[in-house]
């Protein structure tokens, strides 16, 4: 087995994969909330949309900061006293060739 150390890690695409899972689990989160309000009190439909919308979009900002801050203290420790050391086995595959073959006839 080989042994890599995980020194640093990108900030951006952290934050980038974080804002996406936000927009998906506010998404949810979101449509329950109004649900939930709307079954409640059906007027209430408008009003429940929008504050929804911005949650949904504060949920997202804040997972991708969150994420951005601790990647960026992760950066930090791993710099002073070493990053994360994964262990990875290096494995062969025998390739089956290509699947479809093509013949082109003049």
């Amino acid at each position: 087995m080989k042994k890599y150390q995980l020194k640093k890690i990108d900030i951006k695409s952290v934050a980038k994969l974080y804002l996406i899972f936000g927009l998906i689990f506010g998404l949810i989160a979101g449509m329950f909330s109004v649900f939930a309000i709307v079954a409640s009190s059906p007027r209430a439909f408008w009003p429940t949309l929008i504050s929804a919308f911005f949650f949904i979009c504060i949920y997202a900002l804040m997972g991708a900061i969150g994420a951005a801050i601790a990647t960026w203290i992760y950066n930090l420790a791993a710099s002073k006293i070493g990053g994360i050391v994964l262990y990875l086995k290096e494995e062969q595959y025998l390739s089956p060739g290509p699947l479809i073959t093509l013949k082109i006839q003049k």
